[in-house]
């Protein structure tokens, strides 16, 4: 598991949301992300899910359709995780 979170860490360095603390910051930034970025941010929160199933049903359903508030919300409470 440390090694999945060493990974989501570098991947949200990467992608510009870790510094991030706010749902309407993190949102503007999905926003400006490119498709191969918003797939690789959706398959690690898929599978981070997967190892420790700390999703709900309604953030699992919001991060699949691409709605940007579920990423967000999730986003926040992993780089307050990971910090």
């Amino acid at each position: 598991m440390e090694q999945n979170d060493e990974n989501a860490r570098k991947l949200l360095i990467e992608l510009g949301l870790f510094s991030l603390d706010s749902v309407p910051a993190i949102k503007g930034k999905i926003y400006q992300l490119n498709m191969r970025q918003m797939d690789r941010l959706k398959m690690m929160l898929q599978r981070l899910d997967s190892e420790e199933n700390a999703l709900s049903a309604e953030t699992k359903l919001g991060i699949k359709n691409n709605d940007f508030q579920a990423f967000a919300e999730v986003i926040v409470a992993l780089s307050t995780r990971l910090k």
